[in-house]
């Protein structure tokens, strides 16, 4: 079971007494450590107090000052884990399309070195190679994107990989599930009856070649290399979008997936309210150009700076998005702000934290 942010908070807080990796020792470091974490939790329980019409403003500065927590803990040896002044991003608006399609009309760029970049390399993370839309970044981002289902991008969605077990091989071939399938990938075929069969319909896979290329634009799931197979879909029943949903049966060596699981997979705390297995996680795709995937604490700050800049400079359009009476968008709106961004404090939890032990605390 996922933990609330509540609990997050806590575990973040009961961190400055003993600060993780470079932040361990008496100078700078600690400081800023103890500091900016303050700070992140006085803006996000602030955030929670102002609706949707301001909380991605503070939301997003909460995550900036926890960023910089972050980098005082994981960045390394000298003086780069201070950012210079200014994110290092950039903001854009299709003013003729902002109306109707907020998320669509906002593009983010990389603009220069700021904070993003230095949490991102401490992070082991790209930022942004072109620019992007937000609708995408979102529809990228663990857990973000389960606010909109499938109306933003599918095919750029996090995917859901299941290994199966030992029993799951057939000769020298191992199988993972991976899904959902985009609809645009899937074909209806009318099976007419016969001597031993009623009429019936089948789902299917409507082009493999375009199928594999899906799949190729995840780096994790690319590392394996051309599956040896790809089999038949499956309906699923774990998926929050009201239409039936399909995974692919693919087939892979079992060496490479086995050497695989271990390595590549994200772990899947984003649906572990619906699984008890460890036999399953995320794969992440690469977006904006990029040749790996986004960690998905930086796919967030993306989302809230983009989001952020848009009700701090078009406020009238930000408010009209939220509208219930008129706005398709604001119910996914403000689940994206409320339940799905409750997530963002779990994810500091481990992003503070070097993933191993390092020398020493660096002044």
């Amino acid at each position: 079971m996922s933990m609330t942010a509540t609990d997050s908070w806590a575990q973040l807080r009961a961190l400055r007494a003993d600060p993780p990796g470079h932040a361990g020792g008496k100078g700078d470091r600690r400081k800023a450590f103890s500091a900016s974490l303050e700070q992140a939790e006085r803006l996000w329980d602030a955030s929670l107090t102002v609706g949707a019409p301001a909380s991605p403003m503070l939301k997003f500065y909460s995550l900036l000052q926890a960023g910089h927590a972050l980098s005082a803990a994981r960045s390394p040896k000298g003086n780069g884990w201070r950012a210079p002044e200014g994110h290092g991003l950039g903001f854009q608006v299709d003013r003729a399309l902002l109306d109707a399609d907020p998320l669509h009309a906002v593009r983010v760029f990389q603009n220069g070195h700021g904070r993003i970049q230095v949490v991102a390399a401490a992070l082991g993370s790209p930022v942004l190679t072109e620019r992007v839309s937000l609708a995408t970044v979102i529809a990228a981002t663990p857990t973000a994107f389960l606010a909109f289902g499938d109306e933003l991008d599918p095919t750029v969605r996090p995917l859901v990989i299941n290994f199966g077990d030992a029993n799951w091989m057939e000769g020298e071939l191992a199988q993972a599930l991976i899904g959902p399938v985009p609809d645009t990938l899937l074909t209806t075929r009318h099976v007419p009856a016969g001597p031993n069969n009623l009429a019936y319909t089948i789902t299917e896979l409507a082009d493999h070649t375009q199928a594999r290329a899906w799949l190729a634009s995840y780096p994790a799931l690319a590392a394996l290399g051309p599956p040896a197979e790809l089999s038949h879909v499956n309906p699923i029943n774990w998926d929050r979008r009201p239409n039936k949903s399909y995974d692919l049966r693919v087939l892979w060596p079992k060496n490479m997936l086995a050497d695989w699981e271990a390595e590549r997979a994200v772990p899947d705390w984003s649906l572990a309210d619906r699984w008890s297995t460890n036999q399953r996680g995320l794969v992440l795709p690469a977006i904006a150009g990029n040749t790996t995937a986004i960690h998905p604490l930086i796919g967030w700050w993306l989302t809230l700076y983009g989001l952020s800049m848009l009700c701090r400079y078009f406020p009238e359009a930000w408010v009209t998005a939220l509208n219930l009476d008129t706005s398709c968008w604001a119910v996914p709106l403000e689940t994206l702000l409320t339940r799905e961004a409750a997530r963002i404090p779990e994810l500091l939890v481990d992003a503070v934290q070097p993933p191993s032990t390092p020398s020493g605390p660096v002044e």
